[in-house]
């Protein structure tokens, strides 16, 4: 069973806490742009000869002979500062039924092409979720890869963490070598909850996972150019609650990805390995 803190702070005002110390950054004087983007959206599903998914409790509209209608209104916020040396990244979803921050992470520039990071953030892992995540009108119009699923909407792999991450990129000649390395906490498995990963939050201190440490390594035949390709790997443990059978669930992930753009047209993918071990 995952133990929790015995004196933690209260979501309230832990949440609290993290958006007033994001406040003082943000009004923090010095050189540096910023940008504050809204992104409103109001999703609307309509699905045929389907059962009910899990995480989909609570939509709105008609469920009957295996039909869904679902309409989601949400908002995204989006908020990069980028300094000297103090990098700041936020983004928070607003819906209907929560609020809860996706990212929230501040970063010290080492050199122009290095930051270390610390806060929540996406796993590296993902090229999809580190490309495309910026509001709805800043991904591609293809649904969202089925392994790259958040945690909260039944994905398999833990795709927020929190901890330290460091980006790197290496010109060397015409082409480039980039490494973003992450180490943390991630998700954990909630068995009264559906049957999915709770993804890691920095608002709530108790709902952290336990060791999470990933990495990729990616080549790019034109250092401004979006082409690369890289390879990527991971290990997690997920500490399960309310099994009596069940404690952790380790998680081992390797795997290959690519994207090909030559202005006309692009190409991606990706190729994942997970191996689960029960314990």
């Amino acid at each position: 069973m995952r133990t929790k803190p015995v004196a933690a702070a209260s979501p309230a005002s832990s949440t609290a806490s993290i958006y007033m110390a994001l406040l003082l950054l943000i009004v923090t004087p010095g050189t540096s742009t910023a940008d504050f983007l809204l992104f409103p959206t109001a999703t609307y599903e309509h699905r045929a000869n389907i059962n009910e998914a899990p995480g989909m409790s609570g939509h709105t509209g008609g469920h009957q002979d295996n039909m869904l209608d679902t309409l989601r209104p949400g908002m995204n916020l989006f908020y990069t500062r980028d300094g000297d040396r103090l990098r700041i990244l936020a983004e928070f979803m607003l819906t209907a039924q929560e609020g809860h921050p996706e990212r929230l992470q501040i970063g010290y520039r080492l050199r122009p092409e290095t930051t270390i990071w610390a806060g929540q953030f996406h796993n590296p892992m993902s090229y999809w979720n580190t490309q495309f995540h910026h509001g709805e009108y800043l991904t591609t119009s293809i649904s969202h890869p089925g392994m790259d699923t958040y945690e909260h909407d039944g994905g398999a792999l833990s795709t927020h963490l929190s901890g330290v991450l460091l980006e790197s990129k290496h010109r060397t000649g015409n082409a480039a070598i980039s490494i973003a390395l992450a180490l943390g906490t991630a998700a954990w498995l909630d068995m009264d909850s559906d049957h999915i990963l709770q993804p890691t939050n920095l608002a709530k201190p108790n709902h952290f996972g336990h060791f999470f440490a990933s990495g990729r390594l990616t080549w790019h035949p034109d250092p401004d150019g979006p082409s690369e390709i890289g390879l990527f790997a991971g290990h997690t443990e997920i500490p399960v609650d309310h099994d009596p059978m069940l404690s952790t669930v380790k998680q081992q992930t390797s795997g290959l990805y690519g994207n090909w753009d030559n202005g006309h047209a692009r190409i991606l993918g990706s190729l994942y390995v997970v191996g689960n071990q029960l314990i």
